[in-house]
């Protein structure tokens, strides 16, 4: 009787034991990036060019400054630094390329100037999804009105027409 005790309370232990959702196991099946670390200080202006003009930059402190034209999208953004805490830079390109990387303060910078290849993207902000039904093209559907319409014209021009019957009675035009 002990052992059918045991085998019940383990049964009731591992159904109601928390699980996680299908939600959670494909966010835990999500490739992680290791992310680059760029230096910059509060002296020299490091440029940042990406493949793409930048639509969005934010940094995640105010130690950091990441400055782009917001009025015309271009290629390259500035970074400048204030001493403190390392932080993280956030970049959304025109077409939807997300960009991530770690920003940290270093007194003497090696390197200025920073060519960010579209393979450093993380994902993309518009998931690129091909759809399974074809959707018709305005082109395909013009072609076809014209087509229509001539061979429409043709009729009216080759069918015998009649402008109007004489009755023999009344001999009035209907």
């Amino acid at each position: 009787m002990r052992r059918y005790n045991y085998v019940f309370i383990m049964l009731f232990v591992f159904a109601f034991a928390p699980r996680p959702c299908s939600a959670q196991a494909a966010a835990n099946a999500q490739t992680t990036h290791v992310l680059d670390t760029i230096y910059a200080n509060d002296t020299k202006n490091v440029a940042l060019f990406f493949p793409e003009p930048i639509r969005q930059g934010i940094t995640g402190s105010d130690n950091f400054v990441f400055t782009y034209n917001r009025d015309k999208e271009q290629y390259f953004g500035l970074l400048q630094a204030k001493p403190g805490k390392e932080s993280n830079l956030l970049v959304v390109n025109r077409n939807g390329s997300i960009f991530s990387y770690i920003v940290r303060y270093k007194k003497q910078l090696s390197k200025l100037n920073y060519f960010i290849p579209l393979s450093n993207s993380i994902g993309n902000e518009k998931p690129i999804v091909t759809d399974s039904i074809q959707a018709h093209t305005s082109e395909q559907s013009t072609d076809n009105r014209t087509f229509y319409y001539q061979k429409f014209c043709s009729y009216l021009l080759n069918r015998n027409q009649r402008i109007g019957r004489i009755k023999s009675e009344t001999k009035a035009l209907l």
